[in-house]
């Protein structure tokens, strides 16, 4: 899948000079971005001329062919450039550009880890950022904190010619997928793949072969994918999770996919193909 090319190291000097470096602003899950209908792309310094005083949680993200990336949060009160507007990472012109989505996605992880670690979770008291590593020390207790990630499996199970899509209670109406679920506690990947198989669709699965990983884009979930084969047993849905199953191939008319974006996608055009 994706392989970075930097490491996200924190930083809060911004080069003053560095009008070419690349920003990465939100409010939110809002993503500022240049007005353009084509491509998405995100503001230099230079575009960003006159909000940089409204800029907070100021981090540095790392560099890439010669070009640094930072990112940040905008304050409430500010006035924006009419050449940029809101945006999100889940729009779909990101596929164009994917090594910058994906330090979006660091980006926005980062800053949400830096809001939800502001306190020591023993001791309660206000944490400082240690900028020899991505942690956060409790000056009073010498606790250490360090950005939480959530292992998930996402698995695209074979039976013959066609692949098993599902529909999530959580999903829009329409769209189907493949199954996933979180890791839990003592427990290996290719445990949890078979346990969350059995528990949602009630079917064994066997051959479980790792595909590829990729950060969700609005969480702190690392979804890690595997392709497996039908073995036994016919499906029965949970109802709880999932509330809709069945087994599709190129001949059947597909139902909603997920985003080109996600690794979900690439399993099932994986297996589709």
């Amino acid at each position: 899948m994706h392989t970075p090319e930097s490491y996200i190291n924190l930083c809060l000097d911004i080069k003053e000079d560095d009008n070419l470096s690349l920003w990465f602003i939100y409010k939110g899950n809002k993503l500022l971005i240049k007005k353009d209908k084509l491509n998405i792309q995100v503001p230099t310094l230079q575009d960003c001329t006159l909000l940089k005083e409204n800029l907070e949680n100021i981090f540095f993200v790392g560099i890439s062919s010669n070009i640094s990336y930072y990112c940040a949060e905008i304050s409430d009160s500010y006035i924006l450039p009419n050449t940029l507007e809101w945006g999100s990472l889940k729009d779909e012109r990101w596929i164009d550009n994917r090594d910058v989505y994906f330090k979006g996605i660091k980006s926005y992880q980062l800053l949400s880890w830096n809001n939800s670690s502001k306190y020591c979770g023993k001791c309660g008291t206000l944490t400082d950022v240690n900028y020899d590593e991505q942690s956060k020390k409790c000056p009073n207790c010498g606790f250490t904190q360090y950005p939480r990630i959530s292992p998930a499996i996402i698995v695209g199970i074979k039976n013959e010619d066609k692949i098993l899509l599902a529909h999530n209670s959580n999903f829009t109406e329409g769209l189907y997928s493949v199954i996933a679920g979180f890791v839990e506690q003592g427990e290996t990947l290719e445990e949890t793949v078979k346990r969350e198989v059995f528990e949602e669709v009630g079917i064994k699965i066997k051959n479980v072969t790792y595909f590829g990983s990729s950060p969700w884009s609005t969480e702190d979930s690392l979804m890690i994918g595997f392709i497996a084969d039908y073995e036994s047993g016919e499906i029965k849905v949970d109802n709880k999770e999932i509330l809709m199953a069945n087994w599709y191939s190129n001949d059947s008319v597909l139902p909603i996919l997920p985003s080109k974006l996600t690794i979900a996608r690439s399993i099932i055009d994986y297996l589709l193909k």
